[in-house]
């Protein structure tokens, strides 16, 4: 990749939320998909109209939010939960979630006039923030495979963009200026047919007995009828390649135990194991039975194919430093430190976040407001950030 050199060496990906630095348990999250009793309602991702209802939000705080209450202008393009007002607050500009599958040929071009634009709107300093999500990465890798000839494709064009923002950036004399991050919030495995075991639950399980299945492929939960908990528990325990957790067994280290959302039994597949959904509408959570060439959410403890990337350059960050592993949850005190805003209480590692970062933030926070200009890039191959970085030379 052109960008910059590695930053490190590996990044350990659970189920976080990058933008809030909390587990998801804290942050409300558990799950792509979710069922909340106390609403009776679903929670879809984008662009399905329940990813914009706002209680979905509410148990935590985003980056954009934060930095807007602090008086930093920031501009998200395609990031879920951009559209929705949270604790009273919204971006400044919000391109709302797009689904790279519904037929959008043009997301290549769109994605380069939204980092031309966002490199413009800091360069004149009407934005410190951007985070740019593009998902064409992703969305090859369940389609044709992380393998796939059309998986590296999409990877040499996100690399071909970053590389467009960085000749750009020289050309407007904002390499001192913008600190540039990519990375990505999970990795992924291949699941093709060849040596995948499908477990299917409608050859397992009395169907009737379960009154939602939510989500499927790596993970699921199930919501079993009252008195069917235990019954629907011992059929699936034993089964080769699936772990199966009454809510108070799941382990800590997934950090969705305690939270309400999750469901009373958990399911977990092993490597080469697939969890196939039902076709069954109001029973399956998305509703299908199709099985994608590759797929995240196994445990990245047992799966390295789990672990994604980190990589940044720019002037708020060392040069030629290589970090210990990171956690997802540590990445948004990096973002802090380099924005200048003190973070909300966070399950990130602080020592980590010292180590990446050149100037800390109790420092940057001793210079006068006036002085403040924070420029950030944060490039993922799934996402992009851009922030204005402190005390830029005059």
């Amino acid at each position: 990749m052109n960008l910059c050199k590695k930053i490190l060496e590996r990044l350990k990906s659970l189920f976080y939320f990058l933008s809030k630095g909390l587990y998801p348990e804290s942050h409300g999250f558990v799950q792509n998909m979710m069922y909340d009793s106390h609403f009776g309602d679903f929670f879809l991702m984008g662009p399905n109209d329940t990813a914009s209802v706002a209680h979905w939000w509410d148990s935590a705080e985003p980056l954009w939010i934060t930095a807007e209450k602090k008086g930093l202008r920031s501009a998200l393009y395609w990031w879920d939960g951009c559209q929705v007002e949270i604790r009273g607050v919204r971006p400044t500009f919000c391109r709302k979630y797009k689904y790279v599958g519904n037929a959008w040929p043009n997301v290549i071009d769109d994605t380069q006039e939204a980092l031309l634009t966002a490199l413009q709107l800091l360069e004149n300093d009407e934005i410190q923030l951007v985070q740019i999500y593009y998902e064409p990465v992703d969305f090859s890798g369940h389609k044709h495979g992380p393998n796939s000839v059309e998986r590296k494709k999409a990877v040499k064009d996100i690399d071909s963009l970053i590389d467009l923002a960085q000749t750009e950036m020289a050309s407007r004399g904002l390499l001192n200026k913008v600190n540039m991050v990519v990375l990505s919030d999970h990795g992924m495995t291949s699941t093709d047919s060849r040596g995948l075991s499908v477990i299917n639950l409608n050859q397992l399980i009395d169907i009737a007995d379960i009154r939602y299945m939510v989500y499927y492929g790596a993970t699921s939960m199930l919501l079993p009828y009252e008195g069917k908990l235990e019954k629907v528990y011992d059929a699936l325990k034993g089964i080769p390649g699936l772990k199966v957790y009454l809510k108070e067994e799941i382990p800590e280290h997934y950090h969705i135990k305690h939270s309400r959302l999750t469901l009373p039994i958990l399911l977990v597949a092993s490597k080469n194991y697939y969890i196939k959904g039902l076709d069954i509408p109001g029973k399956s959570i998305p509703t299908g039975s199709s099985i994608s060439l590759g797929s995240h959410g196994y445990d990245p403890y047992e799966v390295p194919d789990m672990k994604g990337i980190f990589f940044a350059r720019g002037p708020g960050l060392k040069k030629n430093y290589i970090s210990p592993p990171l956690q997802m949850v540590d990445i948004y005190g990096i973002l802090c430190e380099l924005l200048g805003i003190q973070p909300l209480p966070n399950n990130g590692t602080k020592s980590i976040t010292k180590g990446i970062v050149a100037l800390p933030y109790s420092t940057a926070n001793e210079l006068p407001e006036s002085s403040i200009q924070v420029t950030t890039s944060i490039c993922v191959i799934l996402y992009i950030f851009l922030h204005k970085y402190l005390a830029c030379m005059a």
